[in-house]
């Protein structure tokens, strides 16, 4: 009968096997509260899959290893964060302004918000301000405005026409196409009014580098003239417009193409948010 082979571990193995199962890593070494010897030196260690970094830090007359705390992750605004000019939003647009306060609220229009954005194109590189190009559009209770913030209503009035009935709704031109306007599932556009489109000039067009990808051409604003305007014309019946070449806004009658409100300017539609 042959005898059976036993296993006879080794001084060597022993002690190799003894250093696998007992030696600390250099990770584990140190836990938070231990004591340093060198301030401001750092190490990490994983714990439960996350890292941990210490820091060496004098604590009255000790050096004591503290947890270094974790930056929070902060949502970019095309995540859904905060926002400021220039950043990419959710519907792939850029912002041009950011508002104190929430504006461009309007009923049917726009829920408002303190961000403003651009769309990430032209809606129109040719096209009218309004299919009606005999009524003053301005001759309501609520008039267009040229100010921030009101790009909305002055859309609202041009897709729905004057309170009074006085002036029909456009069926075509620069309002009705940016409040029919859908980037992905955002559908809340409108056109700018005078101010709001400065403000997209200077802080888009005049950024260095560009933004937005706008032609050197005029486009239109949601800001009819109104009462006052140069001497000589028939005031109501010019909207603003500003020529992106230059910066220059211009009031722009209904009768001329290319420069004026029936046909030929470019379209950017906006929208609120945040």
């Amino acid at each position: 009968m042959r005898a059976s082979r036993r296993f006879v571990p080794t001084a060597t193995a022993v002690l190799c096997l003894v250093s696998i199962i007992t030696l600390p890593s250099i990770a584990s070494a140190a836990r938070s509260g231990d004591s340093c010897k060198k301030a401001k030196t750092t190490m990490s260690y994983t714990a439960k899959g996350k890292k941990v970094t210490l820091v060496c830090t004098k604590v009255g007359k000790k050096l004591i290893w503290i947890k270094k705390p974790t930056s929070p992750t902060v949502a970019s605004c095309a995540s859904g964060g905060a926002c400021k000019i220039g950043d990419i939003t959710q519907s792939g647009g850029i912002v041009f302004y950011v508002s104190p306060t929430a504006i461009n609220s309007v009923a049917g229009i726009s829920a408002g918000g303190i961000y403003l954005e651009v769309a990430p194109t032209d809606v129109s590189l040719d096209a009218g301000w309004c299919s009606d190009t005999t009524h003053a559009i301005t001759l309501d209770d609520i008039p267009f405005s040229t100010d921030i913030g009101f790009g909305a209503h002055n859309t609202l009035i041009m897709t729905t026409g004057t309170a009074d009935s006085i002036t029909p709704a456009c069926t075509t031109g620069a309002g009705v196409l940016a409040a029919n306007l859908t980037v992905g599932t955002y559908s809340d556009w409108f056109l700018p009014s005078k101010d709001e489109l400065g403000l997209i000039y200077t802080n888009l067009k005049k950024h260095a580098p560009p933004l937005g990808a706008f032609v050197d051409s005029a486009y239109w604003s949601s800001s009819e003239v109104g009462a006052t305007c140069k001497i000589g014309r028939m005031c109501t019946n010019f909207a603003w417009a500003q020529v992106f070449s230059n910066g220059g806004q211009g009031e722009t009658g209904k009768g001329t193409r290319s420069k004026f409100r029936t046909a030929g300017n470019a379209v950017r539609a906006i929208r609120a948010f945040g």
